[in-house]
């Protein structure tokens, strides 16, 4: 009987062992003789040839792969070390002016102005990625990874094909101040800090530009400001605002919460509060299928604490002592911070445009920044308008006008204006102005008139004795007779 159990289990091990010992040879020999510099190659070959399709503007260079080296992770995985993404510096368009910043926050004056910009490049240090097996039956291939990057982790799982499945990403630890793409998308404001959070997003049709999902992120011990050196040569943590350099500002912790519908993505929370300063930030962010033409239209606002504003002489003087009246030197006339300021006491910037092109715009309100009256001086009055009379048309017909006038008693044609002047032609015979005849005198009465007769009866009003003293002569003769007794 053992005998009998001994050979069956002989006749077993021969038809598993051996295939179990070719399909590890073989996989062992598969391991040691793949040939990875070549799927090195063909990965940065794919990405480029990706790079060629995408769309650019005049003088824009496309992204760059690089690996350093490329190895087997378990059977259906790889490991990359030194992988390198270097996004090329933006083209600059003839006669354009360079980006200024939030208000002219720069990383403490060691940048020369003339400088030209350099490409940017994000490393990450390593890196692990392994086929789903599960995935490879359903069609849908999906890739676990993890990786050590900036200075913390990544953890998820992404599709092998750009948007044909739904992407779940973990971070944590992250640096910011390693992540240099965020330098430039801020403006050359150095800041630090450590983020965490987790992105979700199920795309549609296979296209990111329209996912759904959620996107949470929050950043503790949020710092603006690096250590430089002085004149004396000591290291200062400092942030430069208008070539003026400051204390470095502790931001606290900042909390970024939204969700995606349609690409779309709404910020819920945007929010920052710190022991030096105090954000707010509100809009929203439409996905792109190329990640860096996401294009923004958010507004951010910004105030400094009282504590930090009467922190040291420098900030006093730049930002202004606390509860003193007047613009502090931040805020003169061509400052951007001085266009930010808004009724509330924060300066307010509008984000809008893609991200590799974005530019802070100041979007204060009319009245946050009021001049102070002199004391003792008068304020000024508003200046009275003159009133504009109607003048009337030329097209008015003179004549009806001139009836309307005469008809309302204003005077007659020959009385407003004067007679026009003729002028003769070479050669013709003057002409003569026709003059308005006279009236005609009215014939003289007789003496057996009726009115003389009353006249005589009745006497003259002004004399006692019937005599007119006006109308007679020195010797009470009629002037108007001659001597024969006949009007002249």
């Amino acid at each position: 009987m053992a005998s009998s159990t001994s050979g069956r289990l002989a006749r077993i091990a021969k038809w598993v062992g051996y295939p179990l010992f070719y399909l590890t040879c073989l996989l062992l020999f598969i391991y040691a003789t793949f040939p990875f510099d070549q799927l090195r190659d063909r990965i940065i070959a794919e990405f480029d040839k990706q790079q060629a399709k995408v769309k650019r503007r005049p003088g824009e260079q496309p992204m760059k792969l690089q690996i350093d080296e490329l190895d087997g992770y378990w059977v259906t995985g790889v490991e990359l070390t030194g992988v390198r993404l270097i996004i090329p510096p933006e083209a600059e368009l003839p006669g354009a002016k360079s980006k200024g910043g939030f208000g002219g926050f720069t990383g403490g004056g060691d940048k020369k102005e003339d400088e030209p910009p350099k490409a940017t490049e994000l490393l990450i240090d390593h890196v692990t990625a392994r086929v789903q097996l599960l995935s490879l039956l359903t069609g849908d291939v999906k890739i676990d990874f993890d990786a050590e990057a900036f200075g913390g982790t990544l953890e998820g799982t992404v599709p092998a094909v750009a948007g044909a499945g739904d992407v779940d990403v973990k971070f944590d630890g992250v640096q910011l101040g390693r992540i240099t793409p965020l330098a430039d998308l801020l403006e050359g404001i150095p800041v630090f800090g450590l983020a965490s959070g987790q992105v979700q997003l199920s795309p549609r049709e296979k296209k990111f530009s329209k996912a759904d999902g959620r996107i949470e992120v929050q950043i503790a011990g949020l710092k603006l400001g690096k250590k430089i050196k002085n004149e004396e040569g000591q290291f200062e943590d400092v942030v430069a605002i208008q070539g003026m350099s400051v204390p470095s500002i502790q931001a606290g912790t900042l909390v970024i919460q939204g969700d995606v519908a349609n690409g779309l993505l709404t910020f819920s929370e945007f929010t920052g509060r710190g022991r030096d300063f105090e954000l707010v930030g509100e809009g929203k962010l439409k996905l792109s299928d190329v990640w860096d033409r996401s294009t923004i239209d958010a507004f951010l606002k910004f105030k400094f604490t009282d504590e930090y504003r009467g922190s040291s002489d420098a900030t006093i003087a730049l930002l202004g002592k606390p509860g003193a009246s007047g613009r502090p030197l931040v805020e003169m006339p061509g400052s951007p911070l001085g266009r930010a300021k808004a009724e509330d006491g924060f300066y307010r910037f509008q984000l809008k445009g893609p991200l590799s092109r974005l530019k802070p715009r100041p979007a204060g309100t009319p009245g946050g920044n009021k001049k102070s009256t002199r004391a003792g001086s008068r304020p000024k009055l508003p200046r009275a308008r003159p009133k504009i009379t109607k003048r009337p048309s030329p097209l008015v017909d003179r004549n009806k006008k001139d009836t309307e006038e005469e008809e309302e008693g204003t005077g007659t044609q020959d009385e407003r204006r004067p007679a026009p002047t003729l002028t003769n032609p070479r050669g013709a015979r003057p002409v003569q102005r026709l003059q308005r005849p006279e009236p005609a005198e009215e014939p003289p009465q007789e003496d057996g008139d009726p009115g003389s007769e009353a006249d005589g009866a009745d006497g003259a009003p002004d004399g006692s004795d019937g005599s007119d003293p006006a109308g007679e002569g020195a010797d009470g003769s009629d002037p108007a007779a001659s001597d024969d007794g006949t009007v002249q």
